[in-house]
């Protein structure tokens, strides 16, 4: 941002406190000019009601009693008036002019006019006050007739408060308009506040709303910009995710099922090297059919290294499989109706390569009837972990037991055997053991399995439903 960009608040602040003073000028201005006729309104009401013509009709009566004095320089004529004007009060001033001639005789002042200040509102309250018209009354004394001039200051009773008043509100005003501006501006950090709130608790759908052109406004735009930028971001490493998982998913998938047949055929090979053994011939005690020792020996050795390193790729892949499945976020299975002899089938078969591989099993009884609500996919990824499991940690000494039924309306699977007393540091992970768990809880069966005294015991329970 630039230095302009960065003075935008002081700016926009400084044109509200220009804008809300000249607003509030004018109308102090407005209030001040209306005054007279605001007070013409206001002098018909208590308190600030003042009736001239009684004051008058008092004076009038009065005077009867008094002399008019011939000239303002007689000072016992115009003493003898201090009772007269005793009937004035402090905002009251009133003069006696003679009537043939039109000169000042005598008279008396306002008190207020001794604590008043001259300036501007004493100028605008000697306005109020001479402005009213017929202020010049005939009045007759015992010798002569006169003319009373009155001037009364009652404005004063309503003149300061109306000041006051127009102040506070001209006040109000001005602030009223910066508070509001504050407030906005306030309002727009307390809404970016909360945005941000709402982004570190992982919402980062909900757009950040715009807060003006100023720098607020700006922190807002950026702020949703970086939302926008997280939020795809998450997006992106969630799409690369779940790309590796199905890559992890898909490789381990279509690697096993080629390792499995040739491990099985070399295994077969193996044995059948292993039973047939070399013998010899007639001619030469070296020689079998044209096979010396030496090559059945290599050929045998050849055999059990393939069968070694088919046996490391089937590990490597079966570990990057069960990773892929146990440590993936979100597992959509693909639910259809399946029989249950197509479960039995697969374990038929399950049991007839641990066969080849030189365990010994029994004959299990299969149910025919039944379905089963699941992923055949992720099935079979169950029973594969389970026989991988018994291939590399099993005792071919001990039979593989498999028992299948159905009860209660689940199917019951139930494999055991016993372990080798040496037994893999993989197992310790029971990788494929967490799969085969989290595979049957998303079918809504169960799992457990038990691996105690060189005992292995594996119980998997899955419901079952009807053909539809």
């Amino acid at each position: 941002m630039n230095k302009t960009t960065h003075s935008k608040i002081r700016t926009g602040f400084l044109l509200v406190i220009l804008i809300s003073a000249t607003v509030s000028g004018i109308l102090f201005a407005t209030f001040w000019n209306l005054m007279p006729h605001v007070w013409n309104l206001a002098r018909q009401h208590p308190p600030f009601s003042w009736r001239s013509e009684e004051f008058f009709e008092k004076i009038r009566e009065e005077a009867l009693h008094y002399d008019l004095p011939e000239s303002a320089d007689d000072t016992e004529a115009v003493e003898a008036l201090e009772p007269l004007f005793e009937s004035c009060d402090d905002y009251t001033s009133i003069g006696f002019y003679g009537k043939e001639d039109g000169l000042y005789r005598a008279g008396c002042e306002a008190d207020i006019l001794l604590k008043l200040q001259y300036g501007p509102l004493f100028t605008k309250l000697f306005d109020l006050a001479t402005r009213r018209q017929n202020n010049l009354y005939p009045v007759s004394f015992r010798n002569a007739e006169a003319e009373m001039y009155l001037l009364d200051y009652h404005t004063v009773y309503f003149i300061y408060p109306y000041i006051i008043a127009s102040t506070i509100l001209c006040v109000a005003i001005f602030l009223l308009i910066v508070l509001h501006y504050i407030n906005s501006r306030i309002r727009d950090i307390l809404t970016i506040s909360r945005e941000i709130t709402r982004m570190a608790s992982g919402d980062l759908m909900h757009p950040i709303p715009p807060a003006g052109k100023d720098e607020i406004g700006v922190l807002a735009e950026e702020l949703d910009r970086l939302r926008a930028a997280l939020a795809g971001h998450i997006r992106q490493e969630e799409e690369i995710r779940k790309s590796n998982q199905d890559l992890i998913t898909s490789i381990s998938h279509d690697l096993r099922t080629p390792l499995t047949i040739l491990n099985g055929y070399l295994e077969v090979l193996n044995l059948d090297a292993r039973r047939d053994g070399p013998k010899p011939s007639a001619d030469s005690g070296n020689t079998i059919e044209g096979q010396t020792k030496d090559q059945h020996e290599r050929r045998t050795d050849y055999l059990q290294r393939c069968l070694r390193k088919t046996a490391d790729i089937r590990e490597l892949t079966d570990r990057m499989f069960e990773y892929a499945l146990v440590y993936e976020v979100e597992e959509s299975p693909d639910f259809s109706a399946l029989p249950v002899c197509s479960v039995c089938e697969c374990l038929l078969d399950h049991l007839e390569f641990i066969r080849l591989a030189g365990f010994s099993t029994n004959e299990p009884g299969f149910p025919e009837n039944g379905f089963l609500y699941g992923d055949e996919a992720m099935l079979k990824r169950v029973l594969n972990n389970l026989f991988s499991n018994i291939l590399k940690y099993g005792d071919k000494r001990t039979p593989v037991v498999l028992n299948v039924t159905v009860s209660d309306g689940r199917l019951a699977i139930r494999l055991s055997n016993s372990t080798k007393k040496e037994r893999s540091g993989i197992a310790s992970n029971q990788i494929g053991l967490k799969s085969v768990k989290k595979i049957a809880e998303l079918h809504n069966g169960s799992f457990l399995c038990k691996n105690e005294s060189g005992s292995f015991q594996a119980e998997l329970m899955l419901p079952l439903s009807g053909p539809d």
